[in-house]
């Protein structure tokens, strides 16, 4: 129950992970999971140590059109 609401985009998926290969195949489901349901979810790497070699990829990945990422 809660993925579905994860997956409709109503709460944020917060994940645990360090690992670049892990975050590149979590945004190739996010990918999936908005392709076959029609939503967008959100979704936030907690840790991510290795998040600085997929920077680019995750700003496609979750930049909203006419939204800004928030940096620090």
């Amino acid at each position: 129950m809660w993925f579905s609401r994860a997956a409709d985009g109503d709460l944020p998926l917060i994940i645990d992970v360090g690992s670049a290969d892990v975050m590149a195949a979590l945004l190739a489901l996010k990918e999936e999971v908005e392709q076959k349901r029609g939503t967008k979810m959100r979704i936030v790497f907690s840790g991510a140590a290795e998040a600085h070699l997929l920077a680019e990829e995750i700003s496609r990945y979750t930049q909203q059109p006419g939204k800004r990422l928030l940096t620090m």
